[in-house]
């Protein structure tokens, strides 16, 4: 009954700050923010991690939260005040700075990462050390965390969140880049996302080095002036950007860098070629831990995604092993990485009830896996 009570008060706190009724700019202040340093071994690259713990030290549950691709990492404001919430709501958060996410590149070495931190998770004083810990993860961050939850099993965690997880990377890329995919159809999606589509297809593209080596900087700086900041989103914001950065590239690396930024006619016939050079990656691949996996599994995905598509969610799904009691959630109300507006979410008359009893089923499982 303790545990019960205390799962619903996290619940509730998460709600406030959650919830449509706060403005999504607000962050709890009796939160404490920190860093760990994570000791790197033979070949091993340092790392470091943020936390947030409840300004009173005493938290209810806690969480691993693998952050997606960012070049701020778990400090990109959206997700920073996510971690904030979460302590505020007596959960203390731990997200490790995965240097291959931050250069916005998948890599293999990604996994012993995950490893690593996680480790440093357990040994984290803050942690509560009374019950196995749960993972979360955002976006491509998914891949993440299922390899925890198959390579440490049930007893080193309690339970895993994804939210926006793929299911089919080449797919997930393909429709960041507005290609038709799994039923969905053809249109716009995230503008700002094409270059972080093209960092990952280097090795495929069809070009010299020299010319691939010029556009991947453009698109880095591309990047850095246009993230996390929404209003650069309308195509009056970002195309000058872009067109002032090519005008400094040689015609060749010109021609690929606007492709990578989704302003060319090209752009998709160009991925597919880069994907279709590249090999198999299977280490990408989430089917196989996701059919060992043994742990309580709920997967959340925003029905209006506009970087991975929501049916993936339904496949993960599917492929889950039945010992991992999974759920699926999908919301109106939270897009890829940040609420959606009102209008969006369809948060009126009928569908606000809901969108909120939904809302409240995610807020539940998140306390639960925090707290199990």
């Amino acid at each position: 009954m303790a545990r019960v009570i205390r799962r619903t008060q996290v619940a509730s706190r998460l709600g406030r700050w959650l919830g449509p009724w706060t403005p999504g700019d607000r962050v709890p202040r009796s939160v404490v923010r920190g860093e760990v340093s994570i000791a790197a071994g033979p070949g091993e690259r340092p790392m470091r991690a943020v936390t947030w713990t409840p300004a009173s030290g005493r938290a209810t549950g806690a969480l691993f939260v693998v952050p997606g691709l960012h070049p701020d990492g778990p400090d990109d404001p959206r997700f920073s005040r996510f971690l904030a919430v979460l302590a505020a709501s007596g959960i203390a958060a731990f997200s490790p700075c995965l240097p291959d996410f931050m250069a916005l590149r998948l890599a293999p070495t990604l996994l012993t990462d995950v490893e690593r931190a996680f480790a440093a998770f357990e040994a984290w004083p803050q942690r509560p050390a009374s019950a196995r810990p749960g993972v979360m993860s955002i976006s491509f961050g998914s891949r993440l965390a299922l390899h925890l939850a198959e390579t440490l099993g049930d007893e080193r965690v309690g339970g895993v969140v994804l939210f926006g997880g793929y299911c089919d990377w080449r797919e997930a890329m393909r429709f960041a880049l507005g290609d038709t995919v799994d039923g969905a159809a053809a249109g716009p999606r995230d503008p700002l996302n094409t270059p972080a589509v093209f960092l990952n297809l280097l090795e495929g593209l069809d070009a010299e080095a020299q010319t691939v080596a010029q556009a991947e900087g453009a698109w880095r700086r591309y990047v850095a002036a246009t993230w996390g900041r929404p209003e650069m989103k309308a195509p009056a914001r970002h195309r000058p950007v872009a067109e002032a950065l090519a005008a400094e590239l040689p015609e060749a690396a010109r021609a690929l860098f606007l492709a990578g930024c989704n302003l060319s006619e090209h752009t998709l016939a160009v991925a597919r070629s880069a994907l279709g050079r590249l090999g198999d990656r299977d280490w990408l691949d989430p089917t196989r831990a996701l059919g060992a996996l043994g742990v309580p599994l709920t997967i959340v995905h925003g029905v209006d995604d506009d970087v991975i598509p929501v049916s993936h969610a339904d496949r993960l799904f599917r492929l889950a092993s039945p010992r991992a009691r999974t759920r699926l959630l999908r919301t109106g109300l939270y897009g890829h990485t940040a609420r959606a507006g009102a209008d969006a979410a369809g948060v009126r008359a009928v569908a606000q009830a809901r969108e909120l009893v939904t809302m409240l089923r995610i807020l539940r499982a998140l306390a639960r896996t925090a707290c199990p």
